[in-house]
């Protein structure tokens, strides 16, 4: 064994020829530091003391990006979010960041690696979305590092992702509002249809409301939402809404309370009843399962495409894309606002989180200005049938 004169515990190991530089903590207990050589170790130790002397731990040097997104998802993340969003979470983490840095220390990362990162993904075609939202979830990491004091700085703060245009909502006009439920007249979802067109729940929220959430007795009748139906791992699970404020008591337009109405009686008569978690839901399958929001999106985007014709094409002349159960839900918005109901009413209307997407969401919002906004929808069904019929 090789050592150092004048440098204390700075030695060379015959074991494999690494220097190991060794430091004394306060509470006595001995930490050491690796190297090939021995400025590497010494370097090392030098870095630990100034950490020490700032109010730092020493830093572990050795844990790999793999290791830390572990430890942050078992140790931290899997207790705050749902179960969807942590497959959501790991399945980005190991195919976009885990794949071209997991062998690399987190005290080793730097800036010029996370630009690299968001530069080759732009190259690989991804979506300025989707690079987004890689760097997004390296941020959220790394923060994980320096609050537990594995790293001073989150280098992937300092970088910027892509700039990604927000693709503008759709919204159908008062007559294809009326040609999309007079195609549904009759389907198994056609109250599910009414209540994202005409109350604004999302998709979710739909296929987890079940009939003790609603009211049916009451002028009017309400819902109320505290669950959605989300995927998770490709497994279609209920779980709360998305949001605190996601949960809300909301009263119903007349034509959706009377299609809920039509829609539980023949539920209660059909041959195949609710099963497994089925029983007690408003929208199952066909065989009495949880609906599959995937197939559901399928139905709304057929059934959409054949009573409205293809979705408007781009300004670039590409075609747009198909239609989707949010443009119920935007619709549902832009006729609100057009009928007058004050802002801070649909930003609770819509169980909204922030105040970007329509208003302060903490306005107090006031039972008679609730029924103005199905009452709204009402009106509007009522002129525009009007128009149609007085134009025949």
């Amino acid at each position: 064994m090789t050592r150092l004169n004048g440098e204390g515990s700075i030695y060379q190991r015959t074991s494999d020829g690494r220097w190991v530089a060794a430091l004394t903590l306060a509470d006595g207990r001995r930490k050491v530091f690796y190297g090939w050589t021995a400025k590497e170790a010494q370097d090392k130790r030098n870095e630990a003391k100034t950490r020490i002397a700032k109010g730092l731990p020493p830093s572990d040097s050795n844990i790999t990006m793999t290791e830390l997104f572990n430890r942050w998802m078992k140790d931290y993340l899997r207790h705050q979010v749902s179960a969807t969003t942590l497959y959501n979470y790991d399945s980005v983490a190991r195919l976009h960041i885990l794949e071209p840095l997991g062998r690399k220390k987190v005290a080793a990362l730097t800036v010029g690696d996370v630009d690299r990162l968001i530069s080759d993904s732009i190259d690989a075609g991804y979506s300025p979305t989707t690079v987004r939202r890689i760097r997004s979830l390296l941020v959220q990491i790394l923060k994980y590092a320096v609050q537990r004091e594995i790293v001073d700085r989150n280098v992937a703060a300092v970088t910027k992702g892509p700039r990604a245009a927000r693709p503008a909502d759709r919204t159908l006009s008062e007559d294809q509002v009326l040609t999309l439920l007079k195609a549904v007249e009759g389907h198994r979802f056609e109250a599910a249809f009414g209540l994202m067109l005409l109350v604004g729940l999302r998709r979710g929220e739909v296929l987890g409301l079940r009939w003790s959430d609603l009211d049916l007795k009451s002028t009017p009748g309400t819902v109320t939402v505290r669950q959605a139906l989300k995927l998770s791992a490709g497994r279609a699970v209920l779980g709360d809404v998305k949001t605190a404020s996601s949960q809300r008591v909301l009263p119903l337009p007349a034509f959706v309370a009377d299609a809920l109405r039509a829609h539980q009686e023949h539920q209660a008569s059909a041959t195949v009843r609710p099963i497994g978690a089925g029983p007690g839901l408003v929208f199952v399958s066909r065989v009495g399962t949880p609906c599959d929001p995937s197939r559901f999106y399928s139905t709304f985007r057929r059934v959409a495409t054949k009573a409205l014709g293809d979705p408007p094409k781009n300004i670039d002349g590409t075609p747009g894309k198909p239609w989707h159960p949010h443009d119920a839900r935007h619709t549902n918005t832009s006729q609100l606002l057009a009928q007058g109901v004050p802002l801070e009413v649909v930003s609770k209307w819509l169980g909204h989180s922030s105040i970007r997407i329509t208003a302060d969401t903490y306005a107090h919002l006031l039972p008679g200005q609730r029924e103005q906004a199905a009452a709204s929808m009402d009106n509007m069904l009522a002129q525009a049938r009007a128009a149609r019929e007085s134009s025949r």
